[in-house]
């Protein structure tokens, strides 16, 4: 249509651009009228996203110009071509189509339609303004039907050509809606722009064009077949959010109707997704500023693991970094390296809840020290079978069975079980070196004594389980230093024939030994066995509970060698 040219205002002292139209169409009507209502156009769009016209007239050879500010940026696809994220990012092109919108909006309030939006068209200023340019193909409402054949369409960005052709068609192909195509002007409304906008914004979260541009043929074509908005589809190494696809496939529906109501409410959905973005990216603002205190907090621990206060703030910032960006990889690698590392000494709070642990533990094993000592009964039975010698060991032998039920029930309900362990310990202990009166220290008794020093050891640690050791012990000891001191008569004499027991407690008749002697070693078989297997089923129990603990906590770094590899580096610096 024309040519612009740099001009200078000599009475105001202002560089302006001249637009002018082309010889060739100077005297055209149709042409002459087309140049006229542009100026007229965009003179009457008082927005600052269009360009402002400041005069309109006629050479002196007669050739229509007006003249306009001068404006300087980058157009929107030169910004695409060169695709820089540093200068250009999404959220600074997007905040800019949002103005556009407002711009063509403003138009369409005023009954204009652009027809001819493309990204050469879309211009960015240096201080952030941005322009729409070329209101040449635009339509108001005023316009009648006709034979607009001297409209042109315009190749520009098609094959690298700016040159324009003939036609009954308005547009640019590859931005045009489908509407465009079929020659009927009544068709064009809003609704046209619409798509040209869902085009432009396609363009821009992918740098690729919706339709293929390499001939209008082709864009024309892929226009008419429908177009493919889907970026996750066609471009997924672009990893666009899903809202703003959504954007673009309503935009550019085929049939009018199934697009935005207005452009308004295509830049109110965009908004709506800033709005969230901005949300988001302050989000991650805070959660880096807890994971830079938590780093601080790192170096703490690096002089004192063990310090309580230090751990817990680490903790209680690297979780408030997550609770802002739960998918912030340092935080997530920060949390893991803290969690795997434990403190080289156990908290005071941790020894309390473990001592608690054990409590319970000793809590539940007096519960059954009340059963074992009730399968004591049995012996004593099997005493009285045999032909009791001594009353007075077999009585205190029951005084002591009844002495230990006593003490293992109350155990199993005291808060402090330390000390009725030890007495229940002590009362078997004493039972059993009365029942080495029997068939004397050396027979029956160290197996009973194994198993007794066994089911005590199991809930005890350090001391305690060295001295329930040593109590345990004393069910062969003491009876031994009893019989060599004279203070009891030998349960034992030798023989060249062997070795014969002399029994003081009960006499040793065949069956009801044989019996005895069978109980006791089917005790000592199995009472270890049983004993055994519940400390078994616990560590088994605690090894699952800690497999568990471990697999959730790599869930939180899937892959926790790369993402903890800054915390180490942070730690190892500091």
């Amino acid at each position: 249509m024309g040519e612009v040219r740099l001009c200078h205002d000599t009475r105001i002292g202002r560089d302006v651009a001249l637009k002018v139209i082309r010889d060739e169409r100077a005297t055209t009507p149709q042409a002459r009228t087309r140049f006229f209502k542009e100026a007229r156009v965009q003179g009457q769009l008082e927005h600052p996203a269009v360009v402002p016209v400041y005069d309109l007239g006629a050479t002196e050879g007669g050739r229509p110009y007006f003249t306009m500010k001068r404006v300087g940026g980058r157009t929107l696809a030169d910004i695409i071509r060169v695709d820089d994220d540093e200068a250009y990012s999404r959220r600074r092109l997007l905040s800019a189509f949002s103005q556009l919108c407002l711009a063509v909006d403003y138009a369409h309030e005023r009954g204009i339609v652009h027809r001819d939006l493309k990204p050469s068209n879309i211009m960015f200023g240096d201080f952030g303004e941005v322009y729409v340019l070329d209101w040449g193909l635009a339509k108001t409402v005023d316009d009648e039907e006709r034979n607009e054949a001297e409209d042109a369409v315009s190749l520009d960005g098609i094959d690298g050509s700016a040159d324009t052709i003939e036609g009954e068609v308005l547009g640019t192909p590859g931005y045009m809606a489908p509407e465009q195509l079929d020659g009927v002007h009544g068709n064009v409304g809003p609704h046209t722009d619409i798509y040209a906008l869902g085009a432009i914004l396609f363009e821009l979260l992918t740098s690729e064009p919706l339709h293929p541009r390499k001939t209008p043929q082709q864009a024309i074509g892929s226009t008419i077949g429908g177009a493919d908005a889907r970026t996750h589809a066609r471009y997924p190494d672009r990893e666009v959010p899903p809202e703003l696809e959504e954007i673009c496939v309503r935009a550019t529906q085929y049939d009018g109707a199934d697009r935005f109501k207005s452009v308004r409410a295509l830049q109110q959905a965009v908004e709506r997704f800033l709005d969230g973005d901005r949300d988001a990216q302050l989000r991650r603002e805070l959660a880096q500023s807890y994971v830079d205190q938590a780093m601080q907090g790192f170096d703490t621990l690096e002089h004192d693991d063990a310090d309580p206060a230090a751990r817990r703030n680490v903790m209680n910032m690297i979780t408030r970094a997550l609770a802002f960006d739960p998918e912030h990889a340092e935080a997530r690698g920060a949390l893991m390296h803290l969690l795997t590392r434990p403190p080289s000494d156990v908290p005071e709070e941790v020894r309390e809840q473990l001592e608690t642990g054990r409590a319970q533990s000793e809590r539940k094993a007096a519960r059954g020290g009340v059963s074992a000592y009730l399968a004591w009964l049995p012996f004593a039975g099997v005493t009285l079978i045999m032909g009791v010698r001594s009353w007075g060991l077999l009585i205190a032998m029951l005084v002591l069975i009844a002495a230990g039920i006593v003490v293992s029930y109350v155990g199993s309900r005291a808060k402090k079980t330390q000390r009725w362990a030890t007495g229940s310990l002590v009362i078997s202990t004493i039972t059993l070196v009365i029942l080495s009166r029997l068939l004397g220290p050396l027979v029956l008794i160290p197996g009973l004594a194994g198993a007794n020093a066994l089911a005590f050891t199991q809930h005890a640690t350090g001391r305690r389980r060295i001295g329930y050791v040593a109590i345990a012990a004393m069910a062969v000891v003491v009876p031994l230093l009893l019989e060599t001191t004279g203070v009891w008569s030998p349960s034992y004499t030798f023989t060249e024939a062997g070795m014969l027991v002399v029994p003081h407690l009960a006499s040793l008749p065949i069956a009801a030994t044989l019996l005895l002697l069978a109980l006791a070693s089917v005790t000592t078989i199995v009472l270890p066995a049983l004993l055994m297997r519940e400390a078994r089923d616990s560590v088994e129990e605690s090894q699952e509970q800690l497999a568990v603990q471990a697999w959730q906590l790599r869930q939180l770094v899937p892959d926790r060698g790369v993402e903890m590899q800054p915390v180490v580096a942070t730690s190892s610096a500091a």
